[in-house]
């Protein structure tokens, strides 16, 4: 069990890593094109990337986490 829990645990923080990685994706592209260092184009590419990782990619990953843990648990 120690190591189920260590799993799942380690889960958790993958999608909070997600998560973090979109929020700073988002904050420094939003920076680098008031800068001008980046077009809109680019820009607009990559919040579509932030998009897709906080709305799609973190909720889906932490779904399976949960759906994962429950099996473990009844499996028990």
């Amino acid at each position: 069990m120690k190591n189920t829990r260590s799993i799942i645990l380690d889960s958790e923080y993958i999608v909070r890593d997600i998560e973090g990685v979109g929020m700073l994706l988002q904050m420094v592209s939003r920076d680098l094109f008031d800068s001008g260092d980046i077009s809109k184009r680019d820009y607009l590419a990559l919040q579509v990337l932030v998009d897709k990782l906080l709305e799609d990619i973190a909720p889906r990953t932490a779904k399976l986490i949960e759906t994962s843990h429950s099996l473990l648990k009844a499996n028990q």
